[in-house]
Order: C-alpha cells, then structure tokens, then sequence
C-alpha cells in the first residue's frame, strides 16, 4: 500500500490492492501497506463500483439465492449489502468502481458469470481500470484457467508496473503452464525494485529448480526462508536442492522443518474451526463490501455517505482491520483527532499483530506531535514484519522529523534501501545522510533517487543543495 497514510491531505488508508478504488488509476497518490496473503489482501482492499450505459441503472439482486440457504440473521445482513451495493450504483451510475462493489457482492455470496458481466461492464466505462483485470485473472486461476487468467494478470500488470503483487500473480500463471523462461524475466524485473519479497523470492528458487540450477536455487531459498523463517513452501524447495547438491543431512534438516510448520498450520487450522470462526464468514464478506463502497464515497468526496457504512462494517465484523483504519482518516479529515486516535488504539486491541494499523497509528500519533506513542507503533511495525522497507522507512522519517536518534535514522533508511531499492527510499538515506553530516553518502543516495527518478524536481533540489554544500 509505501505507508499506510500520507497524512490529513492523501488518501484513506488500507492494503494496496488493485481492488482500491484509487490504486490504479492514482497510483501517485496512495501506497499500501500489504499484510497477509495475496488472496486476502485483494479481498480486504478493494473499492469497487460503478455502472454506466444507462441512466437509470437496474437494480440488482446478487444475494437471494445465498439468502435463502442462511440463517434469518444473515439473510437480513445479505439483505442490507446488496441495498448498499445498488445504492451505489444509483449514486454513480458512471463509476467503474462503483459496479465494482457489486461484482465483490456476487464474487462473495453471487454467481462467477454475474460477477464477470459486472467487471465486463466495469471495462466498458473504462478500459483501463486495472482493478477489473485482477479480478477477472483469479476468477479465471480459481477455474484452472491458467493461459486466460496470465493475460489478465499482464494487462492489470501493464496498467499497474510498479505492483509486486500482480507480477506474482502473473509469475503464478505463467509456472502453472510451464513458461519458465517467461515467468522468471517476470519474477526478475519484480526483484530489480523489491529483492526482499518473498512471493517472487520463492517462485524464483522454483523456476531454478524446475531448470536444475540447484545451487542457485538454494541460494535464492535460503534468502526467502530468511525473510520469514515460518513460510513453510520454501523448505520443501530447500530440501530438494540440498538433496540434489549431494547435502542430505541439510535436505533431511529442511524436511523435519516442513512438517513441523505443516503440523503447526493444521492445529491452527483445527483451533479456528473449534473456535466457530467459521460462522462469522457472512459477516467478514459484508464487512469487505460495506468498506469497499464506503471508499467508494470518499474517492467522490462524500464522507457523510462513507461514515455510516464504515461504522457497519465494524459493527457487523469488529475484527474487520481496514474498515477503523478508514474510519479514523475520515475523523482525522474532519478535525476529529481524539476519535481517530481512540479508533486506531482500539483497533489495536482488538485486532493485535496486524502491520496495517500500527503505521497508521504512528503516522497519526507523528501529525499529533505524540512522538513516543508513534514510535512504539512504528517499532510494532517492524517486529511484526522485519522484511517491509515502508516499516524502516516511517521510523527513519519520524526521527528526522523530530531531529532526534539521527545516527538510527540512517541505519533505518540503509536498511529500507536494501529492502526495497526504490527512488523514494534513496531520497529518504539521501536525507538522512545529509542530518548526519555524511555528504558524500547524500550524493550517492540522491544520485542513485534521480537516476531511479529522473522527473522529480524535489529530489533535483536536494541533491544541488547537497553539491552546493559541498563545494563550500
């Protein structure tokens, strides 16, 4: 999603996904924090809508069908989504993102070809709405559709470059039909701007061992499982390659790691069950499209037709992670600071461990001058997931802010860069550098932001006041 907020003048916070309303066609102005799997990310994040090609659009119903086989609780929640979905539609009948929304309804509790003609649709208003491609490349994986769902994925890639998701997504596709020269320039290029992310990671430690290039697949497999030492796929590739290399006390190793994480997962999986999680499913799917079409009213600039929607949507759902963190932007635009933050903080309790919320809580706690509370949250952020660059950023970016642990800072803007070396983080080591008195690491670094960036006029500036300042 970048961090999870820009401040009082960007975009309301949540995943980046190519299902936010915004993400796609103003990539400029929202980057997303991404947490969990891809699958849910998309799921949680998308801020769908719209319908054109008539000025009255029809009513539709996505719902009955489920409806009729739930509970009379659910049905009566059904019942109120699909109200909200076509209230939508009614309010912008031009809106792609709009008829978004309502193919989320019938992806969620509808039929696949109705949610297909809604995307279909969505493309029509507009052809470049990326948003509807992504959907339709998983409808289309979920039908072992695998050659249909890799144009997909390139189309939404083509309108989305810079998103490590989608070329995933594509890198996925393109393995399934046995395109390994293919997938792995896909999964290459993704690693040129985030060396760390550990999708493509995996996927190119698959590709050489598919093209038994076994020890730089052990290589490569060795870097993923350091990036999170609980993703179990990776050991799995780990011990054919240890295997292979002649290392059969490593390969036995790698195996007992696998079922050890596989048995954990199971037990995970049984606890959730026991638990009765599963019933509260219903309210998760309305949960995600009350939010999406709240998005929705905020992208129009109608945040008194958002709130109510958002509120619901953490009624219906208090463990919903996305729906508060919007709400609290909307509060936070209107000068309501005390509700954003009591949002955040009880977020915060009720739903521990989630990356998302932490750097929202600390973006808010830094515009409200709370520096100890910001930087707790942004430490949050990092423990939980050591291996996002935006985590280290937005804590280097804080002690810059406040002029203080600059020594840190620098640390943090280094490590930021090797996770992900992009022209934002090089401006931001460039910065921190320049505080530390270390000029010729702020030439290199703004250098390295301008050759990344050539356009960008801000990052021009520093680097010629950084030359000029040498020079004295």
């Amino acid at each position: 999603m970048p961090s999870a907020g820009k401040g009082q003048h960007g975009s309301p916070p949540g995943p980046r996904s190519a299902r936010d309303a915004m993400s796609l066609r103003s990539r400029a102005r929202r980057r997303w924090i991404v947490t969990g799997t891809l699958l849910a990310l998309l799921a949680a994040a998308c801020a769908i809508v719209g319908y054109g090609r008539r000025d009255r659009p029809r009513r539709r119903d996505a719902v009955s069908a489920f409806a009729s086989r739930a509970s009379p609780q659910d049905a009566a929640l059904l019942g109120e989504a699909n109200d909200a979905a076509n209230q939508l539609l009614e309010r912008f009948p031009k809106s792609p993102e709009a008829m978004e929304v309502m193919a989320l309804l019938y992806l969620r509790f509808g039929t696949r070809e109705e949610a297909m003609e809604c995307l279909r649709e969505c493309l029509e208003l507009d052809p470049g709405f990326g948003a509807a491609y992504q959907w339709l490349g998983v409808m289309a994986r979920a039908a072992g559709e695998h050659a249909e769902a890799a144009e997909y994925f390139r189309k939404a890639l083509e309108l989305d470059p810079d998103s490590a998701g989608l070329s995933a997504d594509l890198a996925d596709a393109l393995l399934k039909l046995g395109r390994l020269d293919e997938a792995a320039a896909v999964v290459r290029k993704s690693l040129e701007t985030r060396p760390r992310f550990l999708p493509s990671l995996y996927q190119l430690g698959e590709i050489l061992l598919q093209q038994k290039e076994y020890e730089k697949a052990r290589r490569v497999l060795e870097d993923a499982v350091q990036v999170d030492p609980g993703f179990s796929n990776a050991y799995h590739g780990l011990a054919t390659a240890y295997a292979r290399l002649g290392d059969e006390e490593k390969s036995k190793a790698a195996m007992e790691k696998l079922k050890a994480l596989r048995a954990r997962e199971v037990a995970e999986h049984q606890r959730i069950l026991q638990a009765g999680e599963g019933a509260f499913e219903t309210a998760r799917n309305v949960a995600d499209v009350y939010t999406a079409a709240a998005k929705v009213y905020l992208a129009h600039g109608e945040p008194a037709a958002a709130e109510p929607l958002l509120l619901k949507a953490s009624q219906v759902y208090p463990g919903h992670a996305d729906a508060p963190q919007v709400l609290s932007w909307v509060y936070e635009q209107q000068g309501r600071s005390d509700e954003a933050l009591k949002t955040l903080r009880d977020l915060r309790q009720r739903v521990p461990g989630e990356v998302s919320v932490e750097v929202r809580l600390g973006e808010l706690c830094a515009r409200l001058g709370r520096f100890d509370e910001a930087e707790q949250a942004y430490r949050s952020a990092i423990q939980i997931m050591p291996s996002q660059a935006d985590c280290y950023a937005a804590l280097a970016g804080l002690y810059l802010q406040a002029n203080r642990k600059l020594p840190e800072a620098k640390t943090l803007a280094l490590r930021a860069v090797e996770l992900r070396p992009s022209a934002e983080c090089y401006a931001l080591l460039g910065a921190a550098c320049q505080r530390n008195g270390d000029w010729a690491g702020a030439r290199r670094a703004l250098r390295q932001a301008l050759v990344l960036d050539p356009g960008n006029a801000q990052y021009r500036r520093a680097f010629e006041m950084v030359e000029g300042s040498a020079k004295e």
